[in-house]
């Protein structure tokens, strides 16, 4: 009997533990581009601005002393388990050896909801870590080279070909 409950109790801490270790934050995963600005306090504005028309709120996470700003976290609630997800959105920025040149890195961090009652509901909401969305960290670095005026790299072959 005892060694019935302990085998039970050592397979819960196992799951528990095995659980936990899938809800770690995965490794970063930052884009970057070198850009021309006349400041940096320029760039500052530049790269809130590019935050709030990507929809990424920004409050107390601006930092221009840090030449950092981290958003709040956009939430898109979804009726069905795993669909629903949560991005947040880091950029920084440093000068470079020149005139007027920084180095802007940026990540878009993802949750993915995971509760399978109520999951449009936040209050239930189950967040758990998947890889950065490196596709909206490329588009956000984007906006803020094109407000730039910096050349934009196109990449597919039919945007080629509007060149």
């Amino acid at each position: 009997m005892l060694r019935s409950l302990l085998l039970v109790s050592l397979a819960a801490a196992l799951a528990l533990l095995s659980g936990c270790a899938t809800n770690r934050e995965p490794d970063p995963l930052w884009v970057e581009a070198e850009v021309s600005a006349p400041s940096q306090r320029v760039l500052g504005t530049l790269v809130e601005n590019a935050l709030l028309r990507q929809n990424f709120a920004i409050g107390l996470g601006m930092d221009p002393a840090a030449l950092k700003a981290t958003s709040q976290w956009h939430t898109v609630l979804q009726p069905f388990s795993g669909m629903g997800y949560r991005e947040r959105a880091e950029v920084s920025w440093r000068p470079l050896e020149g005139d007027q040149r920084w180095l802007v890195q940026v990540r878009v961090q993802k949750q993915e909801n995971q509760a399978i009652a109520n999951p449009t509901d936040p209050r239930y909401a189950e967040w758990e870590w998947v890889p950065d969305d490196v596709d909206a960290a490329r588009e956000l670095l984007m906006r803020i080279r094109s407000t730039l005026g910096s050349e934009l790299e196109l990449r597919s072959e039919s945007a080629r070909s509007l060149r």
